[in-house]
């Protein structure tokens, strides 16, 4: 299996989707946390003078309490927010939904060894990330397996409660069980190691694998490697390690200060300052790297905005956001370079200090110390300074394939992940069968959600385009055009345009996103008019469920009254007519909105009775034919003489008639000899953007 498909397969477990909406979810409860760390423990003594006396202290105190708030019961929040999007995307049971986060928080409390008689509130932050995640992701498949066990005739249930109260009582047996099954599995954990729980034999265990080593590059260059691979998992490496750091590590800033007191000159390269200032520059894995390849090479807008995001924090070596947002964590993809990273630079470092080429690390220095300046602090040289930056351009160098890479595999997975979604709406909508996308299950009900949060954000931003496409007869001339929706996703790309219409129906705005392309074709009619002609009118695609709403109809008159629109050269073309109601009522509001200057087409023309009651009416001055009809008229007789039919009707009802989808010549001619003169397709010209319209009429 190629290496693709490794990536794309791990990033489509159900899992892995619920771990990636709940980092991003996330990173609002980092930023707080984050800014609220660097305010407290900005590295300027005049400053925290000020934090001492101010209020009383309160300001401090404040600041300490967000950042407690956030950092400090991290881990109980991806607990939740990863079992409850498990739920929400991989089951419909209610239960599931329910009792799911429920049995995770508990089982989260339980493996922390809360109640051994020796808890550690340390092990809820971003110290207990591991054992978060690992409940979050085993906790509630098992525990919709104790559902399914229990379910059906089995559940319990109580005649006359309300349906909160069966809920919760059928959620009994499956909690039970599972809370059950935890508890046994940390008994045993317990009673074997002698711990209070799996929280404490991971820390156990991280801190025995230095056990007895002394100070030396290979006991640093094995420390990078156990604090990267945890962090890798989730867990904050170098908080599982500060005993490490304060036993193997820190005396060696004070054995260069008893050094430097006696005369001679401090020999001690390996010191917990060293580590802070020259390695773990933006934080654990050399992060300020990352953040600067992220934004010199990557081309995904999601990645650069949250770079951009994390730059303040990380410039104080804070790097949470980065890490959970991109993510590193549990992304195969950033794994070697996040441990090679500052394996790197603790070599290059090494060897600077060995061979003297600037003073080691005298001063101990905080780790929120800004990167450079750092640098300078630590040894009172600029070659300090220096040395970061060297550190920071390999850095920048080791991350940089692995970054184009991670672009690469993503564009290939959104890709993907659209076609699916686009082949779905396809085939529904050949069937005639509706669809929901936005409440699909698994991998395309959550592209379907992100696309529809982003499209509306995108119709708030002006972030829409309009392309138009030219109309021509017979002797190509043009003698109109149609206004077509467009939007380039940042993620996506172009997006397939009857899928933004299905979303904007979904989620209730496509009257909103309607109203909007109307103000947009009307705004440009003309430098349209400008490029194609002065007397050319411009057609806009409103839906029958819009078009039949009072507020739409007062959106036309005050837009149309106020000369914000030109009504006389805005044509409304009216698609899905099956949905739009034939009673007195519609053909009376039809009626009042010609009135007031605009023309009425029906796209998509069919035979149905709806759409000849409608011509028969002389509401609607222009049909065009459906596209599907006009693909076939070459090869199927029926296809041919339906379009005679409309054609007949045309001519005895007074109605123009433009062809869709003419693609060819012989099309074009076939439609001829049935007496169709008006013609809109790729033959004359494709939809093409307002600064570009000039070249249709060139040709």
């Amino acid at each position: 299996m190629k290496i693709d498909n490794i990536i794309e397969t791990i990033k489509n477990l159900p899992m892995t989707r619920a771990l990636r909406t709940a980092l991003v979810m996330s990173i609002p409860i980092l930023m707080i946390g984050s800014f609220s760390l660097i305010l407290k423990s900005f590295p300027i003594p005049a400053y925290q003078r000020f934090l001492e006396i101010f209020l009383g202290g309160a300001l401090r105190d404040i600041l300490d309490v967000a950042h407690r708030a956030t950092f400090g019961i991290f881990s109980l929040y991806m607990v939740l927010a990863v079992s409850r999007n498990y739920s929400q995307d991989n089951s419909s049971d209610p239960l599931m939904f329910y009792g799911a986060p429920i049995a995770s928080l508990i089982s989260f409390v339980i493996l922390c060894g809360f109640f051994s008689g020796r808890p550690s509130i340390a092990a809820f932050g971003v110290n207990g990330m591991f054992t978060a995640l690992l409940c979050a992701v085993c906790i509630p498949p098992a525990y919709l397996g104790f559902v399914k066990r229990f379910g059906g005739r089995r559940r319990i249930y109580t005649k006359g409660a309300d349906y909160i109260f069966n809920l919760a009582i059928g959620s009994l047996l499956p909690l039970f069980m599972t809370v059950f099954f935890v508890s046994s599995l940390n008994y045993i954990i317990v009673q074997t190691f002698g711990v209070s729980g799996l929280y404490e034999l991971l820390v156990k265990g991280g801190q025995h694998i230095f056990s007895g080593r002394e100070r030396s590059l290979k006991s640093a260059v094995l420390f990078l490697i156990s604090s990267g691979v945890m962090w890798f998992f989730g867990i904050h490496g170098n908080n599982v390690l500060d005993n490490v750091i304060k036993t193997v590590f820190y005396p060696g800033i004070e054995i260069n200060h008893s050094m430097l007191a006696v005369g001679l000159v401090p020999r001690e390269i390996l010191t917990k300052t060293f580590f802070d200032t020259f390695v773990y520059m933006g934080g654990c894995g050399g992060a300020i790297s990352l953040l600067a390849a992220v934004l010199i090479f990557s081309k995904r807008p999601s990645s650069r905005n949250l770079a951009k995001l994390a730059f303040l924090p990380m410039i104080f070596n804070v790097n949470e956001i980065m890490l959970i947002g991109l993510p590193v964590v549990l992304n195969p993809i950033f794994l070697i370079p996040f441990i090679l990273t500052p394996i790197t630079s603790c070599l290059i470092s090494y060897a600077a200090f060995h061979f003297e080429l600037l003073p080691v690390t005298v001063n101990a220095v905080e780790w929120t110390t800004p990167v450079l300046y750092g640098g300078y602090a630590s040894t009172g040289s600029m070659a300090g300074v220096l040395l970061q930056l060297v550190n920071m351009i390999v850095g920048v160098l080791i991350y940089c394939p692995f970054i184009l890479f991670s672009d690469r595999e993503q564009e290939l997975i959104s890709n993907k992940q659209m076609s699916a979604l686009v082949r779905l709406l396809q085939e529904q909508e050949a069937k005639r069968s509706p669809v929901m996308l936005t409440e699909l299950y698994g991998t395309m009900g959550a592209v379907a959600k992100e696309l529809a949060e982003d499209l509306d954000y995108a119709l708030f931003s002006h972030e829409l385009m309009l392309y138009y496409q030219p109309q021509f007869d017979d002797r190509r001339r043009c003698i109109g055009a149609e206004a077509l929706l467009r939007w380039n996703h940042r993620r996506f790309g172009f997006i397939y345009p009857p899928l933004i219409i299905k979303l904007a129906e979904e989620k209730g705005f496509l009257s909103k996103l309607e109203e909007n392309i109307i103000i947009r074709a009307a705004e440009d009619l003309p430098l349209v008019q400008n490029a194609l002609g002065s007397e050319i009118s411009v057609s806009v695609n409103v839906s029958g469920l819009t078009i039949a709403t009072d507020a739409f109809e007062q959106f036309l008159k005050k837009a149309a009254l106020s000369g914000k629109i030109n009504a006389g050269k805005i044509n409304l073309e009216v698609t899905e007519q099956m949905a739009l109601s034939s009673d007195p009522r519609t053909e009376e509001r039809l009626r009042r909105i010609c009135d007031l200057g605009f023309h009425l087409e029906i796209d998509d023309f069919s035979m149905g009775h709806t759409s000849i009651k409608f011509l028969q009416s002389g509401i609607f001055g222009t049909v065009k034919l459906d596209g599907a009809i006009i693909k076939d008229i070459l090869h199927n007789q029926r296809s041919r003489e339906i379009v005679a039919s409309i054609m007949g009707l045309s001519r005895s009802l007074g109605f123009k008639v433009i062809a869709e989808y003419v693609e060819n010549e012989a099309i074009m001619e076939a439609l001829e000899e049935i007496g169709c003169r008006a013609y809109q397709g790729y033959l004359f010209s494709p939809p093409l953007p307002l600064e570009k319209l000039p070249e249709a009429v060139k040709k």
